[in-house]
């Protein structure tokens, strides 16, 4: 029974290792990234424990930033990840 709990812990890391949410497609705020691998007005990449995510739009800008959490503004088009 307890190496079930583990195998359930551990699928929940790979599965839930970051989250975003979206606000009218005007702010996104991403959690659990670990770093930001490249930014523009137009894209912001983030590295997340596996892979990355992508964030397309237009006027973007980082409006908040911590260790693993950061807030993007601007007119948010889509959001694709990468590399799994």
């Amino acid at each position: 029974m307890f190496e079930f709990i583990g195998e359930i812990k551990s699928l929940k890391d790979v599965v839930c290792d970051y989250r975003y949410q979206n606000y009218g497609g005007k702010v996104i705020v991403v959690q659990g990234h670990k770093d930001i691998i490249s930014f523009d007005s137009e894209s912001v990449v983030l590295k997340l424990k596996t892979g990355a995510l992508k964030i397309l739009g237009k006027d973007l800008v980082v409006s908040q930033f911590s260790s693993n959490t950061i807030e993007v503004s601007g007119k948010i088009l889509s959001v694709e990840r990468e590399g799994e």
